[in-house]
């Protein structure tokens, strides 16, 4: 893998050919399945309310990265006495061994 940050360098696909939407993102290992978990914010279409939180996973950091599916979405935010759209930025996840 090596950066590429010019216009004509290929966006980074999903295991289904997609382009891969992940801004922000964190990546963390799963201590039950040692799989890598990479979770970031999808700008699919630049309007904040089409924004949420995508999750991709892999055997290996190198990929290649299977989507596992949006994980939140704007219609999931709720705060009192103010309406959307949010913006969405940075998600952070963390291991719960309670909960898993």
């Amino acid at each position: 893998i090596r950066p590429c940050f010019d216009a004509e360098c290929a966006h980074w696909k999903d295991t289904d050919g997609n382009r891969i939407e992940a801004h922000g993102a964190g990546v963390i290992q799963s201590p039950l399945d040692k799989r890598w978990y990479w979770i970031g914010e999808s700008r699919k279409g630049q309007q904040p309310q089409h924004s949420g939180i995508n999750c991709y996973s892999s055997a290996s950091l190198a990929g290649p990265w299977k989507f596992e599916g949006r994980i939140f979405e704007q219609g999931q935010i709720q705060v009192a006495g103010h309406t959307g759209p949010f913006i969405i930025e940075r998600p952070k996840v963390l291991y719960n061994r309670r909960t898993r």
